[in-house]
């Protein structure tokens, strides 16, 4: 069967998610929560334009970053914003998607995924895949945008925060922590947890 992500986000959707919703504020917030380390290698899962990524480099000055996305139209997007940043010799953007992840075993110390995981089409081969590029020891961070009924963007119980936690978990991620975050009328989920 073929991915839904190919059938949602052509080029042209992909520019009008973009604009909409590629400066949203959850897109740095949960940069600013997540920590980081001068020389991490980081890998931002559905990077969409490139937001967080960008946010990412200002912190990450002697590491690598790496922004991954099915679409092609959002890497184009991501690699045109790029041209002007002053941290753009350190932001790698490529096709990629968390059920497959195009890195090596242990090769990234922090993975994020900002407003992503939900369009994960498998999220246990997702976060296995998460683990296997992850070194001992590294962290992993999801930020989604809290809805009105209290859950995020999704379909049934991986809809539901609680279930996202026991789903974490259940992975083999330690640590796992929730917080909920505000901004203006507008909340947002941050989960934490690490590889041991």
């Amino acid at each position: 069967m073929e991915p839904h992500h190919d059938l949602i986000w052509d080029d042209e959707a992909a520019e009008w998610y973009a604009e909409e919703y590629g400066d949203h504020f959850s897109t740095k917030l949960a940069v600013e929560l997540a920590f980081f380390d001068k020389t991490d290698v980081v890998l931002d899962i559905g990077c969409g334009s490139g937001t967080s990524c960008r946010a990412v480099a200002e912190k990450v000055t002697r590491g690598q970053v790496i922004g991954i996305d099915p679409t092609s139209g959002m890497i184009k997007i991501a690699r045109e914003k790029n041209t002007d940043d002053p941290n753009s010799s350190i932001i790698k953007y490529m096709e990629g998607r968390a059920e497959s992840i195009p890195l090596d075993d242990g090769s990234v110390t922090v993975a994020m995924a900002v407003n992503s995981f939900y369009h994960w089409n498998d999220m246990g081969t997702g976060l296995a895949e998460v683990l296997r590029i992850l070194k001992n020891n590294g962290r992993f961070y999801i930020a989604d945008e809290k809805l009105k009924n209290g859950h995020t963007h999704g379909d049934g119980p991986n809809s539901d925060p609680a279930h996202i936690k026991l789903l974490l978990l259940d992975s083999g991620f330690v640590d796992v922590s929730l917080s909920n975050h505000r901004h203006g009328d507008e909340e947002m989920y941050f989960f934490s947890m690490i590889k041991k």
